[in-house]
């Protein structure tokens, strides 16, 4: 007489370890809070980039200089530098002052002075070569306004 064994299903040892392992990969796929800090940082770096772009484009579609100030190691606003009205954005039709602690955590300027003007053709007529350091805790990302062109970019 001959004893065959149904091999169809997995053993109880089997399925244990494949859960375990399942159970391994994902915690190791979880973020942890550390890799958050740049996350928040690129983000107001960004935004500030995008926000001094728009204060461009505003004024070249317009005519009129617009420009870009910090109004505290914080915040900052887009302004119509002949009125000196704050600009309202596109999106929300609110006023554009951007607080950092609202949105991107403890990120702030690394100084409080930053001011960039321009002029109907898109180039800096105050702040033109400008660096502006944006800081979260040991870390830190540069924005340039170059001087001559008006670009805007990372450094």
């Amino acid at each position: 007489m001959k004893i065959t064994s149904n091999s169809k299903g997995f053993t109880f040892i089997e399925l244990i370890l494949t859960i375990s392992l399942l159970g391994f990969l994902a915690i190791a796929a979880l973020p942890s809070d550390q890799d958050t800090v740049p996350i928040a940082l690129e983000g107001a770096a960004r935004k500030v980039k995008s926000d001094i772009r728009y204060a461009q484009n505003l004024a070249t579609t317009t005519g009129e200089p617009h420009g870009f100030r910090a109004t505290s190691v914080t915040t900052y606003e887009i302004y119509n530098v002949t009125t000196g009205a704050i600009v309202s954005s596109p999106l929300t039709n609110l006023p554009m002052q951007e607080d950092f602690s609202t949105n991107y955590e403890a990120t702030s300027f690394g100084a409080q002075n930053y001011q960039i003007e321009f002029d109907r053709f898109g180039r800096p007529t105050l702040g033109g070569g400008t660096i502006i350091q944006l800081n979260y805790g040991g870390d830190q990302r540069q924005i340039q306004v170059t001087n001559t062109s008006g670009y805007v970019g990372f450094l």
